[in-house]
């Protein structure tokens, strides 16, 4: 989590030494938004493996209710607050490059002040490689038919949505003519996600 923010914050500095903001270079936005994205894929399953280690467990349903929940809203208003930044004519694409570090230099300190001690496991300290490891996930995931279907389902979902995630900008721009109220309307979809959570949290409780 430390490392994908520490390389989330370098990536944006660096943008905002090399952009153009008058003709933003295509190559590189597409890199740092791969990067962040990749950072992302890799710090959100991290954040989730150590909850239980740094949550009593009689709360963590709540606390992974909660969680997703935030993490929705953020999803939801992080597009609305770019924009909103990007509108700002006292604010070029640097700057917003320069918040967007900043960003993730509080989330970096944030992350040093979790208390997280690693529970080790005194029946097996045998250390494993990665690539024994990811053998091993493998191997129970094609033994467990239920798990590799949902895993399937889930990355069939992920791909069509962030190809759709990828288009919006631009069917917004050429079939609403840019209105921002209208993109902004694409984006609060994302509230039936946090309804929906919530309606499933509930009906266990």
């Amino acid at each position: 989590m430390i490392w994908t923010d520490t390389i989330s914050a370098l990536m944006c500095l660096s943008g905002n030494f090399y952009v153009n903001n008058e003709q933003p270079q295509i190559c590189l936005l597409i890199i740092i938004t791969f990067v962040l994205n990749l950072m992302l894929a890799l710090n959100y399953p991290a954040a989730k493996a150590i909850t239980p280690e740094v949550v009593i467990k009689i709360y963590l349903q709540k606390f992974n209710a909660i969680s997703n929940t935030f993490f929705n809203l953020a999803n939801m208003a992080a597009p609305l607050v770019g924009g909103a930044l990007l509108a700002i004519k006292n604010i070029d694409f640097s700057e917003f490059l320069l918040i967007n570090a900043l960003s993730y230099i509080v989330a970096l300190c944030m992350n040093f002040l979790i208390p997280y001690k690693k529970v080790q496991d005194e029946k097996n300290n045998a250390k494993e490689s990665i690539v024994t490891s990811t053998l091993i996930g493998f191997k129970y995931v094609k033994n467990h038919s239920n798990l590799l279907m949902y895993m399937l389902a889930m990355g069939i979902f992920n791909f069509c949505y962030a190809g759709f995630l990828l288009a919006a900008p631009y069917i917004a721009h050429h079939f609403f003519q840019g209105n921002s109220t209208n993109y902004s309307f694409f984006n609060s979809f994302r509230c039936w996600r946090i309804v929906g959570r919530r309606v499933v949290y509930f009906s266990k409780t």
